[in-house]
């Protein structure tokens, strides 16, 4: 089934630079994809992004645009194995994730806390 998950995330603490939305979130995970942002321009990219990782590996990543306030509008749009995340109206990452729509997803913050709110899934 496709369906649509919306968010709000607020980083403006300026405590976590690693956060994002994962897919395949079992207990163990050990088959996870994430979707991470990367606000530090120390990565191997030399810029904010967007980059997708699963078994620790990175597989594809995009630019991101930082607002001054640090506050990402999120739109995640999937359907079977592709899934495209829209930040702020401006970019669009899309990545495929087998059995994607058939695992459970979580959100995260590594090293700090961001503000995860207006959460909305929708089933399409």
């Amino acid at each position: 089934a496709s369906f649509k998950i919306e968010m709000t995330i607020d980083a403006s603490s300026g405590v976590s630079n690693n956060f994002g939305v994962a897919f395949g979130a079992y207990e163990d995970q050990q088959d996870v994809f994430r979707i991470n942002f990367d606000l530090t321009s120390s990565n191997a990219y030399g810029c904010p992004a967007l980059f997708m990782t699963h078994d620790n590996k990175e597989y594809n990543f995009t630019p991101l645009v930082v607002p001054e306030d640090k506050i990402f509008n999120i739109k995640i749009v999937a359907e079977e194995s592709v899934c495209v995340m829209y930040v702020n109206g401006t970019t669009a990452f899309s990545n495929r994730i087998y059995a994607m729509n058939q695992n459970p997803w979580m959100i995260f913050a590594e090293q700090g806390t961001v503000k995860f709110s207006n959460i909305r899934i929708y089933k399409q």
